[in-house]
């Protein structure tokens, strides 16, 4: 029996088997009916007993690799080779500060900054500080929504990407209106062999998520896999601790005035 071990940047790999002509996810008694005494295994015990059967069994080696091309892969891959030039980095951070000036008051916009560059890190922030959430809240008028979501497109100009087995689709905004799963917001399909595809949720990770609308009862079940993302909410009832975090900045807009977006920041809350 061949095992697909995919693996995803640091998190715990993903095991697969096929079945039916496609490659299916592991269930877990799959373990429990290999490994004596399974189920009252610590996490440790667990992945120490299972390393030691793979040993022992027909093993295939996956990688996904979840950070957004095409910059973020040279940042990782060419070992400062090529450095940007003074120019690059001059227009890259004209550009960034230019969210400064979408609002009336430029605190709004450096917390939309704030958190898009922690979010597009958050991975690696939450290992020197793990309660990190990176989040910001806004509440406006019909127009803030279609204004966000043509920002979200600069942020994250590519919602598909592939590499050598395997491809990502990840949605850039999502309304909690709408009926909504995981695998509907960040998912992968691994290709092995001539078997047909199979599609895997996957949590994104180093990214920025715009969430219209929603309360804590449609958003709880996504908090956990959304951890190292930063998150734009837009119109939702969201709670601070619904979200997960000890507070989320919040700014009220209004119709008028703004020669950007033709918004004005209220009072913050």
């Amino acid at each position: 029996m061949e095992i697909i071990r995919v693996k995803i940047n640091p998190g715990q790999p993903l095991f697969l088997a096929e079945e039916d002509g496609r490659y299916v996810p592991l269930p877990e008694n799959f373990w429990a009916g290999r490994i004596h005494n399974f189920r009252y295994l610590t996490l440790e015990g667990r992945e120490k007993r299972r390393r030691r059967l793979l040993k022992e069994m027909d093993v295939k080696n996956i990688r996904i690799r979840t950070d957004q091309p095409p910059a973020w892969w040279k940042i990782h891959d060419d070992d400062s080779k090529h450095p940007p030039t003074a120019a690059d980095c001059s227009q890259g951070v004209a550009s960034l500060m230019s969210l400064l000036d979408m609002f009336p008051t430029p605190e709004a916009g450096a917390m939309l900054l704030a958190t898009s560059l922690m979010g597009l890190r958050a991975a690696d922030l939450k290992q020197c500080e793990p309660s990190l959430r990176p989040c910001v809240a806004f509440r406006g008028p019909p127009q803030l929504e279609r204004v966000m979501k043509c920002l979200f497109k600069s942020i994250l100009p590519r919602k598909r990407w592939k590499g050598k087995n395997f491809s990502i689709w990840r949605k850039r905004v999502v309304d909690l209106n709408e009926p909504l799963s995981l695998v509907d917001i960040s998912r992968a399909r691994v290709r092995i062999a001539k078997l047909k595809s199979t599609w895997l949720s996957l949590p994104p990770e180093n990214a920025v998520l715009l969430v219209l609308h929603g309360r804590d009862t449609t958003w709880g079940k996504f908090s956990d896999d959304l951890s190292q993302t930063g998150i734009v909410f837009v119109n939702s009832g969201l709670s601070a601790n619904g979200w997960g975090a000890a507070s989320v900045p919040t700014y009220s807009l209004t119709a008028a005035g703004s020669p950007v977006v033709g918004l004005v920041v209220g009072d913050k809350r």
